[in-house]
This record gives C-alpha cells, structure tokens and sequence, in this order.
C-alpha cells in the first residue's frame, strides 16, 4: 500500500487513514463496494480503494467538511446531501486547502500544489434520507445523524449491524459551526439511535470500533454539560471556528463535547 494506512475491523470493512486520525471507511459486498468520505485528498484514495477491492464503487459524503471531501474529484461522481452541496459552493475552499497544506509535516511527492488548491469536489449526485446501497449481501441505508452539522448523515449496515457514524457520534464531537445542533439537539440526535439495531459503531477520527453502549457515555457528556471543566478551543483550519472544549469523565468513561461560547453563558 501506499499513502494511506489500511486496517480491517470488520471483514469487508476497510479504514483508510491519511492524516493523522482521519479515516475514510471503504465497505465490500458481493457485487459492489462502498467509500464513505474521501478525506482531504492529499493521497490518491482512488487508487488506494481501487487495490482493495475491484468492485465497482459508490462514493458518499457525510457531510461537507475538508477533511471528508478531499478526495472528491478523483471519481466520477459523489454522492452527497443538498445541504452539504450548498455548504460547498459557498465554502472558501482554496483557503482552506492553503491552510491544509500549511499544517503537513510531509506530502506525497506526487502532489501538485496548485491543481490541489483549485481542485473540484466531483459530480454530486443529491443523496436523500432512507436512501438504500445495495452492496450484494449487505446493504446501507442512509440515516441522518443532524449535529455536528445540519445536513450529517452516517449509514447503517444491517448485515454487519454497524453504524458509520461520522463526526456526530463519537468520543469527541464539535458543534461550533455555524449549522451545528445545540448541546440540546445533539441529546435528541443521540436518543433517536437507541432505536436503530446495531451493536458497533466506526467514526471518522477514531480507530476504536465501538459499542452501541457508548451512545450512553455520549448522552450523559451532552446531559451535563454545564457541570463539566472547559477550556478554550479554536479549530486548526478554520480559525473562525472557535468555542469551548467540555470535559467528561464518568463511570461510563470520558468523552468531550465542544461547544459554542453562549451555551454556556449564564441564563
């Protein structure tokens, strides 16, 4: 392999990790497979998924964020929400992409900086809740997972009773854009999931495959909130960005939520 490192959690479930903890996850059925994100493109994922399996291949973003759309314009189409469209075209993404390349240590030697820079995020195809992929012996389904932004979606694998949960369930979760849910909506997000069967979870910035009892230790993080320590946090980039980091640490174990400055703020 090459830019990207490969782990298996699952049989026919593969992460891609390019940078840092940032994971795209590429799932195989019978007749087809399936990537969800694309990072931030600074290694060909394309390439990278096109050795792991031969199947044909269906692209989805979950949300509209650098580090989950980089990849984008290495394949003929992507699906994605409206919303996460609209976010894109009014997204300052050579900006952003300046600020990317900036915070590397190192690049791949076959990177071009400017065709990096003034990159397109793909075809969009509009992807719709329910949505259905059907991989040949397993099947995702589309579920919206409104939080970390408006438009979030993760996608739930039936057959291997696994949710794809993105930024939006996870050991830490940011609600400091401008379309992020309130502490408050991220609860009602979460309480919505106990419904949904699965029993593990694989977010985007952490290797860990979770257990669907985690969504407790996430709902008591979002419950208590203004009981917790906090301190200040600003996004490396998009230095807009910023709010407080809320500490959790329970008998469930420890998880951080951040937030917004007036979710704090005294009533």
């Amino acid at each position: 392999m090459g830019y990207f490192q490969v782990t298996e959690p699952l049989g026919g479930v593969y992460r891609l990790c390019g940078e840092g903890v940032n994971y795209a996850t590429l799932v195989c059925g019978r007749d087809g497979a399936l990537l969800f994100d694309t990072g931030l493109g600074l290694g060909d994922i394309r390439r990278e998924a096109e050795e792991l399996t031969r199947l044909p291949l269906t692209v989805v973003n979950s949300h509209e964020h650098a580090d989950h759309i980089g990849g984008n314009a290495f394949f003929p189409e992507v699906w994605m929400t409206a919303q996460c469209r609209r976010a894109l075209t009014e997204a300052p993404l050579r900006e952003i992409r300046e600020r990317v390349l900036a915070a590397q240590k190192s690049l791949p030697p076959e990177l071009e900086r400017e065709e990096y820079l003034s990159r397109g995020c793909g075809r969009a195809r509009r992807l719709m809740p329910g949505q259905v992929f059907d991989l040949g012996g397993r099947t995702l389904h589309v579920v919206p997972l409104p939080s970390h932004t408006a438009g979030s979606v993760g996608l739930y694998c039936p057959a291997l009773e696994l949710l794809l949960s993105a930024d939006s369930v996870a050991p830490m979760v940011s609600l400091i854009w401008p379309d992020s849910l309130t502490s408050e909506g991220h609860l009602r997000m979460l309480e919505g999931l106990e419904g949904l069967r699965f029993r593990h979870m694989l977010c985007s910035h952490s290797a860990e495959l979770m257990p669907k009892e985690a969504l407790k230790l996430f709902r008591e993080s979002a419950r208590t909130l203004r009981q917790q320590d906090d301190f200040p946090y600003r996004e490396s980039f998009y230095p807009e960005a910023s709010g407080r980091m809320c500490l959790y640490n329970g008998e469930e174990g420890a998880a951080i939520l951040i937030v917004k400055e007036e979710e704090l703020e005294d009533d």
